[in-house]
């Protein structure tokens, strides 16, 4: 059986490195979310980017790629001390996670960009959400990840 190989840094392994950190950010940021649809958003964004972390780790350990690992821990903006504050970084970062997805779809062809296209519509969904949770006019970006 071969040995798995270390995936491109510059495909799917930059979008899951995002993915990683955007599931840290909703774990930092959720202990200052009060509000219950706050809440139930945060929930249901968490377990979608966790969804699919799992769905692309299993889809390169397939094509006998060795996913990066997450890191130990990632830098958040300190401090977070309102709810606020929480959804403005989920927000920022859900708008970053989709500009890595959006430059991994321009680097991929075939099932790694289906992947990818799933990562950038995902994150901008989410972005747009949170965006609207806060009152903004124009909850979807004309360009996601642009």
């Amino acid at each position: 059986m071969n040995e798995p190989t270390p995936a491109p840094a510059d495909g799917l392994a930059a979008g899951l490195a995002a993915e990683y950190a955007l599931i840290y950010a909703y774990g930092r940021a959720g202990v200052e979310l009060g509000d219950k649809a706050a809440l139930d958003i945060a929930a249901d964004a968490e377990n979608t980017h966790r969804d699919l972390r799992d769905r692309l780790t299993e889809y390169m350990a397939g094509l006998g790629q060795l996913p990066p690992p997450p890191e130990a821990a990632y830098t958040v903006v300190d401090p977070l001390t309102n709810e606020g504050e929480a959804v403005a970084l989920l927000t920022k970062l859900e708008d970053a996670t989709a500009a890595t997805w959006r430059t991994v779809v321009s680097a991929t062809a075939g099932d790694d960009r289906r992947h990818a296209v799933d990562g950038l519509s995902n994150a901008a969904t989410r972005a747009a959400v949170w965006r609207r949770w806060r009152g903004e006019q124009k909850a979807a970006a004309t360009f996601p990840g642009a």
